[in-house]
Order: structure tokens, then C-alpha cells, then sequence
């Protein structure tokens, strides 16, 4: 099954790198082609933006600013955008690649809904045409990839490395999970990418609460210290140049 989806993915994402490079070229030569393009566009833009938000949700990232409906940009271009907040590299990689995987998953559907017996010719031309918009807006923009390079520029090497580990600790965790307990919600893919989720969360925020619990019992101690080290001036300033009585002797 895995390997089903990863040949799917390699080839839709093929496909979809091919149309991109048609498209620049038929845009450069009419005005018709640029019209016709934009109503092939309009499903697959929406779907870009909602696997974005989604994403974004999904990776506790702050959604600024929502543009989801294509509107015409100053060049004619047909555009919808997303602005988020700060990011993590995992949560930029994530949510710029969201396009690329929910596209994919999309159209492995379709096509499986196509192939199969009990297909429906109008449901069918209606589901090619959103398979076709979903392949010209599934390839990550250039916006996407600036967002990577810029959380891995600003997020520190140490907690970068930290977030692969949690990651790959989750993904383990999950496949174990649902091979021992066959687990799936919905679909295998689907069953390891949302528990990986859960896990990977888990894990992240059971090793902050114990980084918080440290912090707490250490400052603790410290004030104790503290209230000792006082407590011991204190005395020796108040019996310094005192005369004592010699202890009786028994």
C-alpha cells in the first residue's frame, strides 16, 4: 500500500512539474490560452489555499491573513494567498508542502473513483476536471520555498535537530501502533499522518512539562539556599561582639 502511494506521488508530481513548464510557455503566446488557463486554475488555487490553512491549523501556525477565492493580480495572473506568522522549520516544511501531499491524496482518489467499476461518466468528467486544476496548482510556489529557507534560517541548528528526532520517534511510534493494533480511520496514510501528529505533540509537550517541572524544583532549591545563606548572616551579625557565660559543667 505504501509503495502504491509513493509511485502515485512521484507521479503526479511529475506530471504536474511538466504542465507548470507548458503553462509558462502557452501564457507567453495569447491572450486566449491565458483565459483558458485561468479557468483551469480556479479549483486547484482554492485547494492549494485550503491545504495550507489546513496545515496551518493542524501545526498550531498563526494564520494571519486569508485570501482562499483566486482573484486577478496586477499581471493578470489568477492568485490566492495565505500569510502566516513566525514558523519553526517543521512547521514551514509542513505547511508549504501541504499543496503537494493533500493534491496528491486528492487525485490518487479520483483516479481510483475512475478505474473502477461502478464509475459514473459525469461524476467522472466533472472529478477529471478538478484532477487537472489540482495538477497545474500542486507544485509548491516560490513563496513556499522562500518560507522554508527562511525558518531554517532563523530557527537555532539544536532545536531543528530536536524536531527531527521527535519526528522520527512519532513516525515509529505510529507505524508500530497500527501494525500491532491494526488502526485506520480512514486510509493508511492518512492513519500514520495524523498520528504522527499526535505523537509527535505528545512527545513535545510531556518534554516541556518536565523541562517545566526541573525549572520549578530548581529555582526551589535555590530559594532555599538563599533563605538559608540569609538566615546564617543574620545570626552571625546579631551575636557578633557578645560575651557567653561559660557552659556549666556536669
Amino acid at each position: 500500500m505504501i509503495i502504491e502511494y509513493c509511485l502515485i506521488f512521484l507521479g503526479v508530481l511529475t506530471v504536474s512539474s511538466l504542465l507548470s513548464l507548458v503553462t509558462m510557455q502557452l501564457e507567453r503566446k495569447s491572450s486566449f490560452w491565458k483565459h483558458f488557463l485561468r479557468s483551469c486554475f480556479f479549483i486547484g488555487i482554492i485547494v492549494h489555499e485550503v491545504s495550507h490553512y489546513i496545515m496551518s491549523f493542524l501545526t498550531h501556525t498563526k494564520v494571519i491573513k486569508t485570501n482562499i477565492m483566486p482573484t486577478v493580480g496586477e499581471q493578470g495572473e489568477l492568485s490566492g494567498s495565505i500569510s502566516v506568522g513566525e514558523t519553526n522549520f517543521f512547521q514551514a516544511l509542513l505547511v508549504s508542502l501541504a499543496p503537494l501531499f493533500v493534491g496528491s491524496y486528492i487525485i490518487g482518489f479520483i483516479l481510483i473513483y475512475i478505474f473502477s467499476p461502478a464509475v459514473n461518466y459525469t461524476i467522472a468528467i466533472i472529478l477529471i476536471y478538478i484532477a487537472i486544476s489540482i495538477l497545474f496548482m500542486l507544485i509548491p510556489s516560490s513563496e513556499d520555498i522562500q518560507m522554508i529557507g527562511r525558518a531554517l534560517h532563523t530557527t537555532s541548528k539544536r532545536y531543528s535537530m530536536i524536531q527531527l528526532i521527535i519526528i522520527s520517534v512519532a513516525i515509529t511510534i505510529s507505524y508500530y501502533v497500527i501494525i500491532l493494533y491494526e488502526i485506520a480511520m480512514f486510509d493508511l496514510m492518512m492513519t500514520l499522518f495524523f498520528l504522527t501528529l499526535f505523537f509527535y505533540y505528545g512527545i513535545k509537550y510531556f518534554g516541556l512539562g518536565l523541562n517545566f517541572m526541573f525549572y520549578k524544583i530548581r529555582i526551589s532549591r535555590r530559594k532555599t539556599k538563599d533563605v538559608k545563606y540569609k538566615t546564617g548572616v543574620k545570626h552571625r551579625k546579631k551575636n557578633r561582639g557578645r560575651e557567653f557565660s561559660p557552659r556549666t559543667q556536669w
